[in-house]
């Protein structure tokens, strides 16, 4: 299998209520150019038997039997990851139809960026979007995202975002 564009890493726990319209969402991207690597951890709901159902050789399923919570979910799929850039996401959030072809258009136009936000939209248990949506404000700076993230939230793994892998793991 040929490298993929871009890798999705979806942290998973608990979600089987809203795992299947978010894969549904990955899996109708106008860019189809990558791999879906979903970290199921340790759920008790039939989050796992969703995630199998759909027949889909992009889609990674990783298993653990003991719960580890979001980060080290998402520090083990930025590890699989075969593509330069990674996607993060959650479960329980939609990407826009057009997400990953976007997220892949900015980072080629701006080749010194290691990193970069875009907004998700949060859904309900019928996963259907509730009109919220998730996103960093516009023109923030690289000072400002690392004091928010020290400081109160966590920005930098923020559903939306895109990271090259080496910077990631690095």
């Amino acid at each position: 299998m040929k490298k993929p564009a871009v890798s999705v890493v979806i942290p998973s726990y608990n979600h089987g209520r809203y795992v299947d319209a978010c894969i549904g969402a990955f899996l109708g991207q106008t860019f189809q150019d990558f791999e879906l690597i979903i970290i199921d951890d340790a759920s008790t709901d039939d989050n796992v038997d969703r995630i199998r159902s759909h027949k889909d050789e992009r889609i990674k399923l990783i298993t653990r039997a003991k719960n580890c919570g979001v980060a080290m979910g998402m520090c083990d799929g930025f590890r699989l990851a075969k593509a330069d850039i990674v996607a993060f996401f959650a479960t329980d959030d939609l990407p826009a139809p057009g997400y990953l072809a976007a997220a892949i258009g900015v980072m080629a136009q701006n080749p010194s960026a290691d990193v970069a936000y875009f907004p998700s939209r949060h859904i309900d248990e019928e996963g259907q979007a509730t009109g919220d949506v998730s996103s960093l404000p516009f023109g923030v700076t690289r000072m400002e995202i690392l004091r928010r993230s020290f400081l109160g939230g966590n920005q930098l793994t923020s559903p939306g975002m895109v990271i090259l892998r080496d910077a990631a793991l690095g």
